[in-house]
C-alpha cells in the first residue's frame, strides 16, 4: 500500500488543533466512560494526545501489513480507503474527547455509536470490493478455500454491514447510553456471527 498523504494529513491537522487548543485544557481530562455516560477514569492533560498517537501506530500497521500477502499489495483495491476510514474514525472519537474535555456537554456514548455506524456504512460499501487475501475482510477458511465463497460473503456482508451501521447511527440518536452500549455489541456479535456461519454454510452447499 502507498503512502496515503491524505491520511497523514488529517492526522497531522488533528495533531495541530490539539496542540492549540492544549493551554486551554484543564490539568485532568476525561478519560473513559461508563456504560452510563459517566466519566469513571481521568488523566492528566498530556493524555489527550494518545488518541492521536494510537491513530499513528494503527496507521504505520495498516502501511504494513499488504506486505504478508503479495496478492493485496500488488492489488489493493478497496483496501486504502478502507485504511482511511478507519484514521477518520480515531480522529473523529479524538475531537469528541477534546471537545468533552473542554466542556462541551457531548454525550460520549453517544458520540462513538454514531461515528462507528457511519464507519459500518462506508465498509459495507467497500467490502465487496476486496479480493481474497489473508489480511483484510472476512478470513475464514471458507472464503479464503474459495473465490466464490469470498465474493458471495463479502456481498452479503457489504449488504448486512450498510443496514447494520445505519441501525447504529439511528440507535445512537435515540438511545439512552446503556442501549447505546447494548445495540454497539449486537451489532458487532451479528457481524462475527455472520462470518462464520454464512461462508461455512456457503461452502457445504457448494461441495
Amino acid at each position: 500500500m502507498r503512502f496515503d498523504w491524505v491520511s497523514a494529513g488529517l492526522i497531522l491537522i488533528a495533531l495541530v488543533a490539539t496542540v492549540a487548543v492544549y493551554p486551554r485544557l484543564p490539568e485532568t481530562i476525561p478519560r473513559h466512560w461508563n456504560v452510563h455516560g459517566e466519566v469513571d477514569a481521568w488523566g492528566p492533560r498530556a493524555s489527550i494526545f494518545g488518541m492521536i498517537a494510537v491513530t499513528v501506530a494503527l496507521y504505520g500497521l495498516f502501511l504494513l501489513l499488504p506486505r504478508l500477502d503479495r496478492r493485496l499489495a500488488a492489488r489493493p483495491g478497496a483496501y486504502p480507503v478502507l485504511v482511511r476510514a478507519f484514521v477518520i474514525m480515531f480522529l473523529v472519537i479524538h475531537g469528541g474527547t477534546v471537545a468533552a474535555a473542554r466542556g462541551y456537554p457531548l454525550r460520549m456514548l453517544q458520540w462513538t455509536g454514531v461515528t462507528l455506524g457511519l464507519l459500518m456504512v462506508y465498509v459495507g460499501n467497500q467490502l465487496p470490493r476486496l479480493r481474497p487475501n489473508y489480511v483484510a475482510g472476512i478470513r475464514t477458511p471458507w472464503t479464503l478455500g474459495d473465490e466464490a465463497v469470498w465474493r458471495a460473503t463479502h456481498r452479503a456482508g457489504g449488504y448486512l454491514a450498510t443496514a447494520g451501521g445505519l441501525g447504529l447511527v439511528a440507535a445512537s440518536l435515540v438511545l439512552s447510553e446503556p442501549g447505546v452500549v447494548v445495540a454497539i455489541l449486537g451489532f458487532l456479535l451479528v457481524m462475527i456471527g455472520f462470518s462464520i456461519a454464512y461462508p461455512y454454510s456457503l461452502c457445504r452447499r457448494r461441495r
